[in-house]
């Protein structure tokens, strides 16, 4: 269906049906999934290097899993607490998908920074390419200064090459600019948010708790 010089109708097809939510819902069932993804590469890493023991490893691992926690978490909560529309259509509860929505611009540069900080100085300690594994001259050395724990030099090569592949190369960099702006600007995310949370719970407690006492037992 096309739209032709009618704006009113171009605007109502995305805000006045559901469109507008069911699109950007499918959006954070991808980011779940891939915010799930960062942290099982974070895991794969500490466990390759050894380190996944040590207490501060420990800390960055469960914040990245607070992170991709929060994104599932939203996503099932829509789910689980849909809205109707007028026209009596059943679509995820806004509140959930414009609040993860609101957060994507922070959490997930910030999930990335976290995994290159897990990776550290790995990333810059692999070769250039599969043909130094077949030269002959330097596929001993490769073999043998490559490996660690409980991986062998091409597992290591592949698991790292992967990760510069989400924190440090062209690719990532688009990625991480995708996600930050896909939606609009931090700005335009976090207004859908307000807009879309029905603030009248949130006062109606604040309210509970100030008709609860007078100003005499306040001070």
């Amino acid at each position: 269906v096309f739209v032709y010089r009618d704006v009113p109708l171009t605007r109502g097809q995305f805000f006045e049906t559901p469109a507008h939510i069911l699109g950007n819902s499918q959006a954070q069932i991808r980011l779940a999934c891939k915010t799930k993804f960062l942290l099982g590469l974070a895991a794969r890493v500490a466990s390759a290097t050894g380190v996944e023991k040590l207490p501060a490893v420990q800390w960055q691992l469960g914040e990245l899993a607070s992170l991709a926690a929060v994104i599932e978490g939203m996503t099932l909560a829509a789910e689980a607490a849909p809205n109707v529309s007028p026209q009596g259509v059943v679509h995820p509860g806004r509140r959930f998908v414009y609040g993860a929505m609101g957060l994507q611009a922070q959490l997930y540069p910030k999930m990335v920074h976290l995994l290159r900080e897990l990776a550290g100085g790995g990333l810059l300690q692999v070769p250039s390419s599969v043909e130094e594994f077949n030269n002959a001259d330097m596929a001993a050395d490769i073999l043998r200064y490559n490996q660690s724990a409980g991986l062998e030099a091409a597992d290591r090569v592949k698991l790292f090459k992967l990760v510069w592949d989400i924190v440090g190369s062209e690719f990532a960099g688009r990625h991480q600019q995708y996600e930050m702006f896909y939606a609009g600007a931090p700005f335009v995310t976090k207004t859908y948010a307000y807009t879309n949370y029905d603030f009248s719970e949130a006062l109606a407690l604040v309210e509970r708790c100030l008709s609860s006492y007078q100003l005499e037992t306040a001070t």
